[in-house]
């Protein structure tokens, strides 16, 4: 029984020492269980000690680890301002040029009224100059009101003057003008003329 009690330690001796190493178990297993079969109880641990320096010291197991990436929520992100669009700067509102008067006067259709008395009779008329590039174009005397034998004199006037007014320029003193017997009708007219360069200009 003790013989027994000795084997049975050396045999959980043996299964603990085969669990270091996976190599050498296979064969100390079969030592022990060769012996145990033939009855032989007397083998001495040096078989053991032997059979257990064969196994290795060291179990190295490799493996490889991929790392995983790692955020860093500490991460300052600058941001780059952006800036405003600065506008343009002008000096003012651009200014339309006034196109530069070539003539005296503005080209154009004036009317003037005029009148004057004769033996108790007020004369009134509307005399008309067209004027372009400074040169009276049309002429016409309108009456307005007036005694019968007053538009003798005016019509008298106007048909003499009118070939001499026109194509004329209003600069003029329009002298030629005068007709015998019709004098307040030529100062009417060349107050026309004068009151026609005033609205012109």
């Amino acid at each position: 029984m003790k013989k027994e009690r000795n084997h049975n330690k050396k045999a959980a001796t043996i299964i603990a020492a085969g669990s270091l190493g996976l190599l050498g178990v296979s064969s100390i297993v079969s030592a022990a269980l060769k012996n145990i079969n033939a009855g032989d109880f007397n083998f001495d641990d040096s078989e053991i000690t032997n059979n257990l320096e064969m196994l290795p010291t060291q179990i190295t197991i490799s493996s490889t680890v991929t790392p995983t990436p790692s955020l860093d929520i500490n991460e300052t992100v600058t941001a780059t301002p952006t800036l405003p669009a600065i506008p343009s700067q002008s000096s003012g509102p651009t200014a339309t040029p006034t196109p530069q008067k070539t003539t005296k006067y503005l080209d154009g259709t004036y009317t003037t009224q005029v009148s004057y008395f004769v033996e108790g009779h007020r004369e009134v008329m509307d005399i008309v100059l067209t004027i372009q590039n400074d040169t009276v174009t049309g002429y016409t005397i309108n009456r307005v009101s007036g005694s019968n034998q007053s538009s003798i004199y005016i019509n008298t006037f106007y048909s003499e003057s009118n070939p001499k007014v026109v194509g004329s320029s209003l600069d003029s003193n329009f002298s030629n003008t005068r007709v015998s017997g019709a004098t307040l009708v030529y100062n009417a007219f060349l107050q026309a003329v004068s009151s026609t360069k005033t609205k012109a200009q």
